[in-house]
């Protein structure tokens, strides 16, 4: 018998049932192709390796003893599969190949655009720190200078002394040295060193009220207490009875001290 003849009997066994091909796929999940190529004998157009189990897998189904069937079916040889050999990877010729690429589809030219782009974004970021760290050294050398020529002002302001000054200036030192005598008096001096306006009260009572202008000095006496106000405490110098005390305060703006012969105390 050949076997198409074989064959036919899957086709008469689904028909005299009235089962279509569909179901027949739906339940047992061979595909329609498979089914049709089954009942015409179609041996060639399934893998070998798959036919005898769908054939046996549609004979259960309809019920056929598929054991002839299984018998004249003829399957090649099993192929031994041949082990692959290992290629190896030479890196080298990689990424030569690669650069290759890169070169004719105009990838490594943007690459080193990149590259050249950012080294000099590196080098302008480095300079521009390299400039504002020595203009703050210039803005700083600069405040120094202003400084020492401000106290270079006041000492020479103290020395350059008219000779009204000095001959008023021994006449404080004489009226210190009477003061000193009688112990019972307070002896302030005041001294601008810069432009400033004060207000003076000796013993509750406002001596002085105005500018004093920068190297012009002052004498005030009291039995007790001199309460003075300055536009900025920093800009008075201070000696209580003889003995220089140095700046009325530190503070810069509007101060109001009270002086004693115990010292200065600042009250705001």
């Amino acid at each position: 018998m050949q076997e198409r003849e074989l064959f036919n009997i899957f086709k008469e066994k689904r028909e005299s049932h009235g089962i279509t091909i569909e179901e027949i796929s739906r339940k047992t999940g061979l595909s329609h192709k498979v089914i049709k190529n089954i009942e015409e004998g179609n041996t060639k157009e399934i893998h070998p390796v798959y036919l005898k189990g769908f054939v046996k897998i549609y004979a259960d189904f309809l019920g056929i003893d598929a054991k002839d069937i299984l018998d004249n079916i003829s399957t090649p040889a099993r192929v031994p599969k041949v082990l692959k050999e290992k290629k190896t990877v030479d890196r080298k010729s990689i990424r030569s190949s690669v650069i290759k690429k890169a070169v004719k589809t105009g990838r490594f030219r943007n690459v080193m655009k990149v590259i050249g782009i950012t080294a000099i974004s590196l080098v302008v970021i480095f300079s521009l720190r390299n400039l504002i760290s020595q203009f703050s050294r210039m803005i700083s050398d600069k405040k120094e200078t202003k400084e020492m020529v401000f106290k270079r002002r006041d000492t020479k302001a103290k020395k350059a002394m008219t000779s009204e000054e000095k001959k008023e200036a021994s006449d404080k030192v004489v009226s210190k040295e009477r003061v000193s005598e009688k112990g019972n008096l307070l002896n302030v001096e005041l001294f601008a060193r810069r432009t400033v306006y004060i207000e003076v009260k000796v013993d509750s009572k406002v001596v002085y009220s105005g500018i004093f202008v920068q190297g012009f000095s002052e004498i005030f006496k009291a039995k007790k207490e001199i309460f003075v106000r300055a536009g900025n405490g920093d800009a008075l110098e201070v000696q209580i009875n003889g003995r220089y005390i140095g700046a009325l305060s530190r503070k810069k703006g509007t101060i109001e001290a009270k002086i004693t012969s115990s010292g200065i105390k600042i009250l705001r």
